[in-house]
């Protein structure tokens, strides 16, 4: 497959010759809502432009070509990010992944990791758990349902409700699921594939496959049968977090790793908060995407980033909304939004909170007296010690 390499937030132009009518539009109905793709015209000088905005990631365009949108930070601050914002320090997969130089070569390594983990509890013996069944049988078998007995009293067959011990469970389902997307990606090495497809084939002979969205791997009940099943759906949340839809080409259909910066840059202040918070300063805790309405009018919802609560005197006491872009200057657009934040959740202080300082900062006080400041949590070095100075500022 030929690559187009770009990096975020850095136009590009391609000639005619190098990027022909046809692919060009194809990537603007493919990822036009993630690429700013300009068509040939004199303010281009007859060529294309594409510039891409904060997604990062292997996104396929036809069968022979594929768009490679590298990141700005640097690969390994990416891998600790994942690592704080999707609870992956549990998982222990830094030196398997201290080499990965891409985001698709971290992807595959990671595709590894999940599919030899799964293949080693399957020799183990898969997770069973019981699921109520109805079936009529030839003898009794749990209870009779015997309002469907009494109603057809000829039959030979005895209608029961009983319950099933088997692997079919949703535990099961969720590493079907993943595995298929993951087989299907694009991103996936070609050393990788047949170990995926191993782990593919074992479980599809243990569970149904049902479609599942990031949001089912988490916040899930474990007990002392299942309870290394929590590090495998942390890594199939990862797997489908950054899942693109399908892409069909002719027959053959792939599935895009895409990462939203956006997002993750939300999510790893959070997790980094949260985790600073639990050791250095216990009385505040974090509340990541709070929702608030306006008043009355319920269409009016907002989900704020970040707010930080005090419990030993049971108020918030901040509110952090997380920009993923470094402004000349900070937006009247982005004062107002945290500005409002800070009145719907009651509180004086609001942060603008960037990967990197800003050409001009700010420290203001409204006349309602919240104070509007702007932080960074530098994603270019050291992303423990640019944490701590930013927890320390905050």
């Amino acid at each position: 497959m030929n690559r187009i390499e770009l990096t975020e937030y850095a136009p590009r132009t391609f000639t005619r010759s190098q990027l022909s009518d046809e692919q060009g539009e194809a990537i603007y109905r493919l990822w036009g809502s993630k690429l700013d793709v300009e068509f040939p015209s004199p303010k281009t000088m007859n060529a294309w432009r594409i510039t891409p905005h904060g997604w990062v990631g292997l996104l396929p365009v036809t069968r022979d070509l594929a768009l490679d949108i590298r990141p700005k930070v640097p690969i390994a601050n990416i891998l600790r990010m994942f690592e704080y914002a999707y609870g992956l320090r549990s998982v222990e997969f830094h030196k398997e992944v201290a080499g990965c130089a891409t985001l698709d070569g971290f992807y595959s390594k990671l595709a590894q990791i999940l599919s030899t983990r799964i293949l080693h509890r399957a020799r183990r013996g898969l997770y069973r758990g019981y699921i109520p069944a109805a079936e009529s049988l030839p003898a009794v078998r749990g209870r009779i349902d015997v309002r469907r007995h009494v109603s057809a009293p000829c039959t030979t067959s005895i209608p029961c409700d009983f319950e099933e011990h088997t692997t079919d469970v949703i535990e099961n389902q969720i590493l079907a699921w993943t595995l298929t997307r993951i087989a299907h990606s694009t991103s996936l090495a070609g050393s990788a594939r047949p170990l995926v497809r191993n782990a593919l084939r074992t479980v599809r002979n243990a569970a149904t496959e049902r479609t599942f969205r990031a949001a089912d791997c988490v916040d899930r009940l474990y007990n002392r049968l299942n309870d290394d099943y929590q590090q495998l759906h942390l890594l199939c949340r990862f797997f489908l977090e950054h899942t693109g839809p399908t892409v069909s080409d002719g027959e053959a259909h792939t599935v895009p790793f895409v990462v939203n910066m956006a997002r993750l840059f939300e999510l790893f202040v959070a997790e980094w908060l949260r985790a600073y918070f639990r050791t250095h300063a216990p009385r505040y805790t974090i509340r990541w995407q709070d929702h608030a309405s306006l008043g009355v009018h319920e269409h009016l919802r907002f989900s704020i980033d970040i707010v930080v609560h005090d419990r030993e005197l049971d108020r918030n006491v901040a509110v952090v909304d997380a920009k993923y872009k470094v402004p000349d200057r900070v937006s009247t657009d982005d004062v107002a939004q945290v500005t409002l934040y800070a009145q719907l959740r009651d509180c004086r202080n609001a942060v603008l909170v960037y990967p990197a300082m800003p050409k001009r900062v700010l420290d203001a006080t409204t006349p309602q007296q919240h104070r509007i400041r702007t932080l960074w949590f530098a994603l270019e070095g050291d992303l423990d010690e640019a944490g701590r100075r930013f927890a320390s500022e905050l």
